[in-house]
């Protein structure tokens, strides 16, 4: 087999080790999996899908490229939980590389290491085989969308500390909402002429968004130009803002339906909208990533932003989709400059890539990436554009 993609989709059914005797609390599951390799002298390759916090039913949906393999080779899956002090392990499965030549999607049953009264609880752990990756891009546009201003970002202007604790998941503001009017008026007008890098953003092949309000809200109202063909914008957890000590703009406060119910009911509140809150509900959202607790309830250290950035360029790799938007936040995008930009580009443009790395890019500013996975370096992005008079401030 010449390439073997696995994604690890979610899971059900995670004992829970958390709490009183393992019974009052949840879990914080993650996933290993390692080849176990007929073939003498073949390093064992293993990937780990990171850790989702306190949840019985987590969700990851991203892949991981295992290379060429064999129909005799096994893998081998292990389940488990994160804790402070020593991690434990759940439970484990070995599965037959040939299991998926069979039936690329299984179900597979991870047995607990653990009794639970008088049985051992089984978890259900959802895999895929991803097949014809080899004609997937490995080149890649990829589009960052910042959001509008947002209710916390007006009360941190004016140090209304007040505004800033008074709720969680703020949603855009006035200024916010305009903002991404002036991102739809500059996608629509007809008079411009736009870069080829700007047609490319016109004719994405699929919109991704953090499913925390004012991002979702901004895709809706600035991107109406292109979802009037598209018609529906993925949620995805791991485009949420980095969390930071109290961190009440990164919280989100909905699951499931009611994401985007929330998204829609506070833009209804702007009498500037009312005659596109027709257009803006007949866009669909995939809430598949959403239907369980996406959020974080403590400040992420550098290593799980890392992690997350990890998992989110792995979603768009492994994906048919060769020029996808994603609408985001600025310390997230700021952290994947940092860490993936090429030293080529950087050398090409170093006042541009430290300004990336340093600051943050405007509200509803929008910044073109060149990706490249072929050579499986992390530092993948080796062009960086700002499209429609975007800029960068302190």
């Amino acid at each position: 087999m010449d390439s073997f993609v696995l994604n690890v989709v979610s899971a059900r059914k995670v004992p829970r080790r958390d709490g009183i005797l393992g019974l009052t609390g949840k879990s914080d599951p993650y996933v290993i999996v390692s080849v176990n390799s007929k073939e003498e002298g073949k390093d064992p390759l293993k990937f780990t899908w990171p850790y989702k916090e306190t949840t019985t039913k987590p969700i990851w949906n991203s892949a991981r490229d295992f290379g060429s393999l064999s129909a005799d080779d096994t893998l081998k899956i292990e389940l488990w939980d994160k804790d402070l002090v020593a991690d434990d392990l759940l439970g484990t499965s070995i599965i037959p590389v040939k299991s998926f030549l069979e039936k690329p999607n299984l179900e597979i049953e991870i047995k607990s290491n653990y009794l639970f009264g008088c049985f051992r609880a089984t978890a259900l752990l959802t895999v895929e085989l991803i097949r014809n990756t080899n004609t997937f891009p490995t080149k890649k546009k990829l589009f960052f969308v910042r959001h509008g201003e947002s209710k916390w970002n007006k009360a941190q202007a004016d140090m209304d500390v007040s505004a800033m604790l008074s709720e969680t998941d703020h949603a855009l503001d006035d200024e916010g909402v305009n903002q991404a009017l002036g991102l739809e008026e500059k996608l629509s007008n007809p008079s411009t002429q736009f870069t080829k890098e700007e047609n490319d953003f016109l004719s994405a092949d699929i919109i991704f968004s953090s499913p925390l309000t004012r991002a979702a809200q901004t895709a809706l109202i600035g991107l109406n130009p292109i979802l009037q063909k598209k018609k529906i914008i993925h949620l995805k957890p791991n485009l949420r803002e980095k969390r930071n000590f109290g961190g009440r703009d990164s919280s989100g406060k909905k699951i499931g339906n009611k994401v985007p119910k929330r998204i829609l009911k506070s833009l209804s509140q702007f009498f500037i909208l009312k005659g596109k809150m027709k257009d803006y509900q007949q866009v669909q959202f995939n809430t598949f990533e959403v239907n369980f607790k996406w959020w974080l309830d403590h400040k992420e250290s550098n290593e799980e932003v890392e992690s997350r950035l990890y998992e989110f360029l792995m979603q768009t790799r492994f994906i048919p989709e060769e020029k996808i938007i994603f609408v985001g936040h600025s310390h997230f995008f700021r952290e994947l400059c940092k860490i993936h930009i090429h030293s080529s580009f950087e050398s090409k443009d170093p006042n541009l890539t430290k300004n990336l790395q340093e600051k943050i890019v405007q509200n509803c500013g929008v910044v073109a990436l060149e990706v490249d996975f072929a050579d499986r370096d992390p530092r993948l992005i080796r062009d960086v554009k700002l499209l429609f008079g975007s800029n960068v401030k302190e």
